[in-house]
């Protein structure tokens, strides 16, 4: 397969084994499942598709087309697909075998979903995607199709998942009748239905030939009741109603005339009600206008006090104002010399924090300036701690080497018996009487007495190694010395303690400088002298031609006390008149208010007086004076007395007529009336409804009806019994079948189960058995006599397992099956299982198997694996790590570059280990056509010169070419292949 420009990867290219182990690696974020997801793209979405999973597929940071490229083998099929996503979508279809087609467009996704609809097996190519980040529950693979028949096939049936689908069949049959839950279906119920409904129509025509006659009973006895009705009427009830309305006349008449004298007497209560309250008010206002005369007079009296004591005190407030003015005239005048005094302080204390800060800044200067002298001292020095670790050990070595010498050498031990000088190889040596004179020999020693003797020792061979070994460590010391820039360790040492004084000098230096600082730096110090500096400055400006006293800070700070102390003097007295003056001021707002008060009262009372007299003025010109007002109050009590006289008589009339007896008559006669007319008129109503029902059940031919219904229920029962016993036997018939489904599942699960159990014991140990249920789903796992159910498993058993399952299924399922794909897992797997789990991949050869992995190592005892590594995202560069093959195999031509052996289908040739190709090769994008032959004849598919075979021929022809080459042993002069396989890669053509 080959893609471009898909997610984050920009290009890649790669191929997989037909059969056997292909281990992709790359780490994380590469595109290794990025790429299985865009074949899933390829063959189930069209290129025009604007769904989600093409829109993930475009890049994130770039507006390009994505396209995709997939050769494949399916079934009897070997085509190659490419389809361009996003911008200028495109779909191509080249289908190489069994007979070369090409289609583009829509038609070409047409006829590769017909030729995988037909070819793959949907349930088992999802069962064996064992996909990253899955939850760790079995598989089923019970809706395997091609499963199945592989199973049944093993298990000794006719390897076919149905015996050509009876049991479906059959099934289909039992749904007509019923539902899966086993309720009668929708046949059943609209049987059992039509037969209800009959019955129900069959009842309901004879219950209205019962209502019919129960109909023509009821209209004889209403004919015969109507004549009775009316003479009641006529002879009872209307004279009776008569009567009533007439007593009934006299109480109206009776009644107007008390109301009219009820009037009468109301309006006369009402005449005397406002003579009397007009007398009242009269009264009332001339006492309110007395009162408020005398209220209006009292408040003018006790106004006069109040304003004169107002006076008098407003005169004392402004007493105390004009000398809270001198008082806080004297406190500003003295607090303003506090000021003045406590510039002068702060201008001196910043002064002095300014001369501070300058000498903590000469002091961190010259310090650092002694630290950057050492520092450059030890910089400039050659001589470090490995160094002088160096020159140390060198001289230890010389050392050794010397009493090596002096311990293996011959030694000379002269004794002077009187003063005489000796020279020892050239050198004068001056020895008094008694002095002795040692050396060791390291090669060769002459000693000489001038004049006297000369002595020559020679030390041999042996003390030649010595010396050269001395010799050798004195050289060795010497280049240490050399490189560390000193003569000897003796200088060493000195330069490394002067080295040591140097950093202690650093240390130390920096240990004040950060006690100079405080915790701050440089930069900060300086800072605060600018602030500081600027304070003074500002200071300065402030307090002007004005100079500090002769005492300097102390004396400064002694006169802002004094000044400080007469501020506060002055504060104080001018406390005290501030509080006097707002005794007085609240005294004269008292007083204000009081006058404020009696003089709006007095004004108030003046008002209220005159609007009274006014009043009282207004109602004498409108309704007269006092005799004019009591003369008229007399007048309407005689009237309201002749009133009530006149509404007693008129009431004992009414009374003595009984209008209560009268009324209840008069309802009674009526009431009884309306009840004989409602049943006279229900009668006539019943006998009208009567009479129409009649005629329509005479026209509808009811009996005619009846017989017609009679025979829909015999219809409808004989469809009933009928309908039963089909329904009854076809679930006969499904249960039976599903009976021998069960048992055949129980058969034909052992195949699944023992080629399981046999990889199993691989991984866990030869104790291993497992449970599969008839879904084809382990549910149980035995280890040495052990059982626990799938769910209380570890996630790595569960995960090693769930793999072994999908192993098995893939190699049962052989040429009709679908790749077995992990992608990333084994995560929970430790590494002894590990290493056995590879062991059984390794052995994996009639099945395709692909595996995702970010850890190379995990697959490392999968040694024939076909295995793919894979660069960054940005450049996604594919590249194969060609794995040598095992002892005694012949090592085949690997497909071409840009070819894609077997991602879905069966695999149509083995697969023997890939080596490098050393022929430069097209890809697929460039050379479709020279991919698609190179790839052909590499899997033994397509014969050089013959055409095309069949793919069981295909295979068997590679296997042959394979045995031959093998025993032969012939290869290649040139390239170092198999002669068939040289003779394969001269068929490419001119590339």
């Amino acid at each position: 397969m080959a893609v471009t420009d898909v997610r984050g990867v920009t290009s890649a290219e790669t191929r997989f084994a037909p059969e056997g182990v292909t281990i992709v690696e790359a780490p994380n974020e590469t595109g290794k499942t990025t790429l299985l997801e865009a074949v899933d793209v390829l063959l189930e979405v069209k290129d025009s598709s604007r769904s989600q999973r093409v829109k993930d597929l475009q890049p994130a940071d770039r507006d390009v087309p994505s396209t995709i490229e997939v050769e494949l083998t399916c079934g009897e099929y070997h085509l190659t697909c490419t389809k361009t996503y996003h911008r200028q979508p495109a779909t191509v279809l080249t289908i190489h075998a069994p007979t070369r087609e090409t289609l583009r467009g829509a038609d070409a996704h047409d006829r590769l979903r017909a030729i995988l609809d037909a070819e793959v097996d949907p349930a088992l190519y999802a069962a064996l995607r064992y996909a990253q980040g899955r939850d760790l529950a079995a598989v089923p693979f019970g809706g395997s199709n091609v499963l199945a028949a592989r199973l049944d096939a093993a298990a000794g049936g006719v390897g076919s998942a149905d015996d050509g689908g009876l049991l479906e069949r059959a099934a289909a049959a039992y749904l007509r009748w019923y539902t899966p839950t086993g309720r009668p279906g929708q046949a059943l119920q609209a049987a059992a239905r039509e037969l209800g409904e009959a019955e129900a129509a069959h009842a309901a025509l004879l219950d209205r030939l019962d209502a019919l006659q129960r109909d023509v009973d009821e209209l004889d006895r209403i004919e015969r009741q109507l004549p009775e009705l009316r003479r009641r009427r006529a002879e009872q009830l209307e004279p009776r109603l008569a009567a009533a309305c007439a007593a009934q006349a006299e109480v109206h008449e009776a009644r107007a005339e008390l109301a009219a004298r009820r009037a009468a007497q109301v309006a006369a209560v009402t005449d005397l009600t406002t003579a009397r309250r007009l007398v009242a008010q009269r009264a009332e206002q001339v006492g309110r206008t007395v009162q408020l005369r005398r209220e209006a007079d009292a408040a003018a009296l006790a106004l006069a006090p109040i304003r004169a004591r107002l006076t008098e005190t407003e005169r004392a407030h402004e007493e105390h104002a004009t000398a809270r003015r001198q008082a806080a005239d004297a406190a500003g005048r003295t607090r303003r010399q506090c000021d003045d005094a406590q510039l002068v302080v702060d201008l001196l204390e910043a002064r002095a924090e300014r001369e501070r800060l300058a000498r903590r800044q000469r002091r961190v200067e010259e310090l650092s300036a002694i630290a950057r002298e050492a520092e450059a001292a030890v910089a400039g020095s050659r001589l470090d701690e490995v160094g002088l670790a160096a020159i140390r050990e060198a001289a230890q070595a010389v050392r050794v080497a010397e009493a090596a010498r002096a311990a293996g050498a011959p030694s000379l031990r002269l004794v002077a018996h009187r003063d005489l000088d000796v020279v020892v190889d050239g050198e004068v040596v001056a020895l008094r009487a008694g002095d002795e004179l040692s050396r060791t020999v390291a090669a060769r020693l002459r000693v000489a007495v001038p004049e006297l003797a000369e002595l020559e020792l020679t030390a041999g061979s042996s003390a030649d190694g010595l010396q050269a070994a001395v010799d050798a460590a004195r050289h060795q010391l010497r280049d240490t010395c050399a490189a560390a820039g000193v003569a000897d360790p003796e200088e060493a040492e000195r330069a490394a303690a002067v080295r040591a004084a140097d950093l202690a000098a650093v240390q130390r230096c920096g240990a004040d400088v950060a006690r100079e600082l405080e915790g701050a730096t440089l930069a900060a110090l300086q800072a605060a002298l600018d602030t500081v500096e600027g304070r003074v400055r500002a200071l300065e400006d402030r307090l002007g031609a004005r100079t500090p006293p002769a005492g300097g800070l102390a004396a400064a700070r002694e006169v802002v006390l004094d000044a400080r102390d007469g501020a506060d003097q002055a504060d104080e007295r001018l406390v005290a008149l501030q509080a006097a003056q707002d005794e007085h001021a609240q005294e004269l707002h008292a007083l204000r208010t009081q006058v404020e008060v009696a003089e709006a009262g007095l004004a108030a009372c003046r008002r209220t007086l005159q609007g009274v007299e006014q009043r009282v003025a207004a109602q004498r010109a409108e309704d007269g004076d006092d005799d004019h007002l009591e003369a008229a109050r007399t007048e309407a009590e005689q009237r309201e007395e002749a009133a009530v006289r006149s509404l007693a008589a008129a009431e004992q009339a009414l009374a003595a007529l009984d209008p209560a007896a009268v009324g209840r008559e008069e309802v009674a006669a009526r009431a009884a009336l309306a009840t004989l007319d409602g049943d006279i008129g229900d009668l006539r109503a019943a006998q009208a409804t009567l009479r129409e029902r009649l005629r329509l059940s005479g026209e509808d031919g009811l009996g005619e009806l009846v017989q017609h219904a009679a025979d829909r229920l015999t219809q409808a029962r004989i469809d009933h019994r009928r309908t039963t016993r089909r329904a009854t036997a076809a679930r006969l018939l499904h249960e039976e079948l599903t009976r021998a489904r069960e048992e055949a599942y129980q058969a034909y699960r052992a195949p699944l189960c023992e080629l399981i159990t046999r990889d199993g014991r691989t991984v866990f140990g030869a104790g291993l058995e497992v449970e599969v249920d008839e879904d084809l789903c382990i549910v149980g796992r035995t280890l040495d006599g052990v059982t626990l159910p799938w769910a209380q498993l570890s996630a790595g058993a569960r995960e090693q397992l769930a793999i072994l399952a999908g192993l098995a299924a893939a190699q049962l399922a052989g040429g009709d099956g679908v790749p077995f794909v992990i992608d990333d897992a084994l995560g929970y797997t430790d590494p002894t299982r590990l290493e056995r789990l590879g062991e059984v991949l390794d052995r994996t050869t009639d099945a395709q198997v692909i595996v995702l992995t970010c850890v190379a190592d995990r697959f490392r005892t999968v040694r024939r694996a076909h295995v793919v590594q894979l660069g960054d995202r940005t450049t996604a560069t594919v590249t194969e790590i060609p794995v040598a093959p095992p002892a005694g195999s012949v090592p085949a031509v690997a497909p071409p570059a840009g070819s894609v052996p077997a991602v879905a289908g069966p695999a149509v040739s083995p697969a023997p280990e890939p080596t490098a190709l050393p022929l430069p090769l097209p890809s697929l994008a460039q050379h479709p056509g020279a991919a698609t032959r190179s790839s052909e004849v590499a899997r033994g598919r397509r014969r050089p010169k013959d055409g095309i075979a069949p793919p069981r021929q295909g295979r068997d022809r590679a296997r042959t070419g394979e045995v031959e080459a093998r025993d032969r042993g012939a290869r290649h002069p040139d390239a170092g292949l198999p002669a068939e396989a040289a003779a394969l890669t001269l068929d490419l053509g001119p590339h």
